[in-house]
């Protein structure tokens, strides 16, 4: 099964990236004066109003920055100082990091308000294997007590330096125990409030469990998983057997901790687990207080097959200072960005101009059922009240939108509030400048359909976006 999916995956990765390449061709046919944008990305969210929903060049590994293509000027890169004691220190004028001889970031600081996001004697990038031997369901369950069993990948270093095309900087580090070799990067970018982090495993281990260390110097109570649409939260101070139980944690794209003035995030790149637990100890120099993230990264269970993950695989994770809900979401949506080989720049079809609030435009498609119309899918990321305005293309300027059910027809379920600030869903308004209005975490989908003369994009009568 394993090597049916792995096969499955390959064919299907391939043929979606023909697909893309097939649409950048077809936009590029007819807009032949459009600039072409190699490692291209087209992200569905990003803080900056309008940066949605284009094609945009994207940071690709440690060669390339800055994701809206523009080159970072001198006095704005990163700058990169070795110490005498063998100490990097990454400074871009918004964070300062100070990495260990050993690869470890051991001081963050977000030099906008003087904040050390690193809890004093730890260090951000240590790695460290659990026992994978669960009673039962070997290659899904993790037992408790496996975290009482976490041993440190010591053997750890900096290799090197090196500069990334558009003013960044690259810690190079490679870390090794038996059955597991890491090769790491981290990275500060120009202009940038996220350390970044890239790592290749070669994974060899049995019965083990990777994970990597991220503590924050943030004393909360609660941690934010990003989960589809939503939000859940898990307690980071277990008090009852029930908060012991959620030792574990789906964790989607990001997972976050604020105390009452500062919050700070991990991003990842769909490795989707964590845990979080309370940073509790004295020093010589006073009481450390603070939180300890750690994203799972492989297993390697015996049954159903031996030989489960092994070999090589990569991660990417991000950690975000002042983590606001919008710099989240924005850091999330372009990490996590399909990366093409070349598209070219294009007005988008749709975009949300937001009034109040964080809302996104998700989805945009045409609808399954061939008539042309366009189908957007919009919801309220971070559980409060959103207001925005649908702009759509100059092309569609006569098209309407009503809101549609989640199978993209007209039943609506009454008993749910409405997508549209007027409060009636089942009416066709204007697209162009309607004003939506969604409650915490709302989904709602919306169907543009296309006037006989408005929306006519290719030169067929219909004037559908076919």
């Amino acid at each position: 099964m394993h090597r049916q999916a792995r096969a499955d995956y390959v064919r299907d990765i391939a043929r979606l990236r023909d697909i893309a390449a097939e649409a950048g061709a077809s936009i590029a046919s007819v807009r032949d004066d459009a600039d072409m944008r190699s490692n291209a990305a087209i992200v569905p969210y990003t803080a900056k109003n309008g940066d949605s929903w284009i094609a945009r060049t994207a940071a690709v590994g440690t060669q390339d920055d800055d994701a809206n293509g523009t080159d970072a000027v001198a006095d704005e890169s990163t700058i990169a100082t070795t110490c005498d004691d063998g100490r990097i220190i990454l400074d871009n004028g918004l964070l300062r990091a100070i990495i260990a001889p050993d690869g470890t970031v051991r001081s963050l600081i977000d030099l906008d308000n003087g904040h050390e996001l690193v809890p004093d004697g730890s260090g951000i990038g240590h790695y460290e294997l659990l026992r994978d031997e669960p009673y039962e369901w070997d290659a899904w369950d993790i037992q408790r007590d496996a975290f009482l069993s976490a041993e440190g990948i010591d053997d750890s270093h900096v290799e090197r330096v090196t500069e990334t095309k558009r003013g960044g900087a690259t810690v190079h580090v490679s870390s090794t125990t038996d059955g597991v070799s890491i090769d790491a990067c981290i990275t500060l970018r120009a202009k940038s409030k996220s350390l970044e982090f890239r790592t290749k495993v070669d994974w060899r281990a049995s019965e083990r469990f990777l994970k990597v260390d991220i503590p924050m110097a943030i004393q909360a109570d609660r941690a934010q998983y990003e989960c589809q649409y939503g939000m859940v939260e898990r307690p980071i101070q277990k008090n009852t057997r029930s908060d012991e139980a959620k030792y574990e944690s789906c964790t989607h794209r990001f997972v976050r901790v604020a105390d009452a003035g500062y919050a700070a995030a991990v991003v990842n790149a769909s490795t989707y687990g964590s845990d979080v637990s309370p940073i509790h100890r004295n020093t010589a120099s006073g009481p450390v207080r603070g939180t300890m993230i750690r994203l799972s990264l492989l297993s390697s269970p015996l049954y159903p097959d031996p030989n489960t993950d092994k070999g090589v695989h990569e991660f990417a994770w991000n950690v975000v200072a002042d983590a606001s809900m919008p710099a989240v979401l924005d850091e999330a949506n372009r990490l996590n960005a399909a990366v093409l080989p070349a598209m070219p720049a294009f007005d988008p079809l749709a975009q949300l101009n937001p009034v109040d609030g964080v809302m996104v435009l998700d989805w945009v498609k045409l609808a399954d059922d061939g008539s042309g119309d366009l189908i957007l899918r919009v919801y309220e990321a971070v559980g409060g009240e959103a207001h925005a305005r649908l702009a759509v293309n100059a092309a569609l300027g006569k098209a309407t939108v009503r809101e549609c059910s989640i199978m993209e027809d007209a039943r609506l379920d009454a008993e749910l509030p409405a997508a549209f600030a007027d409060g009636d869903p089942s009416v066709a308004r204007t697209a162009q400048g309607a004003m939506l209005s969604l409650h915490p975490f709302q989904l709602a989908t919306l169907r543009v359909s296309c006037g006989s003369d408005g929306g006519n994009t290719d030169g067929n009568e219909s004037g559908s976006l076919r």
